[in-house]
């Protein structure tokens, strides 16, 4: 009889803990994608930042990248391109476009023509992505239709070539005279500030 009364005395509970079965409650459910709202509320200015770390970065070698080649010209030519200018110059949009195809092993000049201070071993000194290439206005600044086809940084926008012709070791790019003989730079970022300015003597 004790033996009977000890396998009765046990019942399982006919609810409550024992008896889930592994589900969520809506109540969890809710607290898991607040949580995870929360943890991609905070990581998004983290990647933004990244983001945009990474295309000054990729500018600054395209800079590099550019005034290498332009270093390369002179070196085998002894000369600027288009030698013909007599002062300090920055190249215009159109310029630039002759440029990047002297650079790339056509024997054109700043002005497109064939018939002087072009590139008339066609040596190429740059490779340049058709990624790279895209429409500027005349303020080197991205457009969506129309405009002049140059290199571009990762923000749209051109690059600015300043030559000192005239052989006074001094160009003047933005409104500060540097003892260089060039000066490369560009404009990117959400404030349209300069994200790069690259010299070599």
């Amino acid at each position: 009889m004790k033996t009977n009364l000890m396998k009765n005395s046990f019942h399982a509970p006919a609810s409550g803990f024992f008896m889930r079965k592994g589900a969520f409650t809506l109540v969890e459910l809710l607290v898991v994608i607040v949580v995870i709202s929360m943890l991609a509320g905070l990581l998004m200015p983290a990647l933004g930042g990244a983001r945009e770390a990474a295309k000054k970065a990729k500018a600054q070698t395209m800079v590099g990248s550019l005034h290498s080649a332009i270093k390369m010209y002179y070196n085998e030519y002894g000369t600027w391109p288009n030698a013909s200018y007599t002062a300090e110059h920055t190249l215009t949009v159109a310029e630039n476009a002759c440029l990047l195809q002297m650079l790339q092993g056509s024997n054109v000049n700043l002005a497109g023509s064939t018939t002087a201070n072009g590139n008339p071993r066609r040596i190429p000194f740059l490779t340049i992505k058709q990624t790279d290439i895209g429409k500027v206005d005349g303020n080197y600044k991205k457009i969506a239709t129309g405009g002049t086809d140059n290199l571009v940084n990762p923000w749209g926008n051109g690059f600015i070539v300043r030559i000192d012709y005239d052989g006074d070791n001094q160009v003047t790019p933005i409104s500060v005279a540097l003892a260089d003989t060039l000066a490369i730079y560009t404009f990117g970022g959400k404030s349209g500030s300069i994200s790069t300015n690259c010299t070599w003597k």
